[in-house]
Order: structure tokens, then sequence, then C-alpha cells
């Protein structure tokens, strides 16, 4: 995680404070005011997170944080409908920098310019509440969940530790999400497919090996084979018993 700098907290400080002074004024849509509230805090909390704190701070910041998920989840389709906007807002940003799957220069570039602005790097927490709200969504909400997390594998994620905090929200998403390792194993990025093929390999032990590096016709056989075997062999494959995204210790997050 980047940390900010002190300009970049103040000009953040200022925009939440105009923000709010805003939505206050727009009373015929107090449920929208609200999430828009609820993600300023949000923000607030991530900038946070780049701070060093205490135990007892990053406990409270992860407790108001679940308090977060849960009135976007209160708001089912509303709630669920303005993360994916705000992450596909995030993502839109990125890809209009970058010059290619796998240009992570750029994207750390990326990363610094959104702090300047005042825009924390919320990606990551927003995936995982999708994941926590999953279960409550409906099949096309489902889809949407799946595909912007998916989306979400720019190259500012690339890197081990980067995308196996991904990867939980995919897991999360219980053997749903191994739809989602497989449009990755199919993905334009190099690192993306070769990090699906690689989860792949290790979960679904017995299946044919997807090649990361093979050509776009020869990969694509590979995926195709490997889900011949997932349709037959799905429920002989254990699959990670992953803990809410809000169990998991804040020293570790």
């Amino acid at each position: 995680m980047l940390r900010h700098s002190g300009l970049s907290f103040l000009r953040f400080a200022s925009w939440l404070s105009q923000h709010s002074a805003v939505l206050a004024l727009r009373g015929p849509n107090q449920r929208l005011a609200s999430l828009a509230l609820a993600f300023a805090e949000l923000q607030k909390l991530e900038y946070a997170r780049a701070t060093p704190v205490d135990h007892q701070t990053a406990l409270d910041n992860l407790n108001r944080e679940k308090e977060i998920e849960r009135k976007f989840s209160g708001h089912g389709a509303e709630g669920t409908t303005f993360l994916l906007d705000r992450l596909s807002e995030i993502n839109a940003r990125e890809k209009a920098v970058i010059h290619g799957p796998d240009d992570v220069e750029e994207a750390l570039r990326f990363q610094i310019s959104e702090l300047a602005a005042g825009r924390p790097f919320v990606r990551y927490a927003i995936c995982h509440m999708l994941s926590e709200m999953y279960s409550l969504a409906d099949a096309t909400e489902r889809t949407s969940m799946l595909k912007a997390i998916v989306d979400s594998y720019l190259p500012s994620t690339h890197g081990k530790d980067n995308a196996e905090t991904l990867d939980g929200s995919l897991f999360r998403l219980g053997r749903d999400g191994i739809e989602g390792f497989l449009m990755l194993a199919n993905s334009p990025s190099v690192f993306n497919r070769c990090h699906a093929a690689s989860i792949l390999k290790e979960l679904a032990s017995g299946a044919p090996v997807i090649d990361c590096k093979s050509q776009d016709f020869d990969r694509r056989q590979s995926i195709e084979a490997f889900e011949q075997w997932w349709r037959i062999n799905a429920s002989k494959v254990q699959w990670p018993a992953f803990p809410s995204y809000f169990d998991v210790p804040a020293r570790s997050r």
C-alpha cells in the first residue's frame, strides 16, 4: 500500500468536507446520499490504513468498515449497484493511462496520482465487500459482481501479495469463483493468465494443466479441457474455506 503525503490527506479532507455539504442538500434521494457518505468514510478509512496506527485503532477502523459494509448490503441492489459503479470508475481510470495489460510501471504512477487527487485506493475494499454481499444477491447481480472482481486484476494489482488479496474475493464467492479464475486464465495479461493457471493447477489436482504462455487457440483448448474436467469432478474438489474478510485479524490486512 502506498503511503499518502500530508498534502494529499489535506486535499482529501477538503474534498470530503465539500462533498458532505453537497450531499446534505440532496433531499430527494436520501438513500443515495447515505451511500455516498458511507463511501466517503470508506475512503477515509483507507487513508488511515496507509498510516501506522496502534492495534486498537486498527480494530476500531475494521469494525467501522464492517458497519459500512452492512449499510451497503442493507440497501440491497441499490447498494450493490453503487459499489459496482465506483469500482468501474476506478478501473476505467487505470485503463485510460496504462499502455498494455502488464504495464506495471504506469500503473504505479496511476496509484500515486490517485492519492494526490484525493482518491485513496479502495479497489480491494470494494471487491471484498462485494464478495461478502454475494450470497444475498440475485443471479444477475452475482454475474456483475464476478465480472467486476475479475476486471479489477489490472497491472496495479500485479505481484504476489496484491493478486492474492484479490484472490480472496473470488474464493469467498464459493465454487462460482472458479469462473473468475478461468476468465483470468484467458486474460490478455500474461501475469493474470499464469497466476490463474497456477491457482487452478493447485486447486484441481489431476485436471488438465492450462499453459498460460501458449498461443490463443491452444490455450483456449486447454481451458475447455479443464472446464470439461471440472463439470465431472467439481464435487470431489475441496474448495478453500476462506474466512470472512472482516474476520481476518487487523494486523495481517
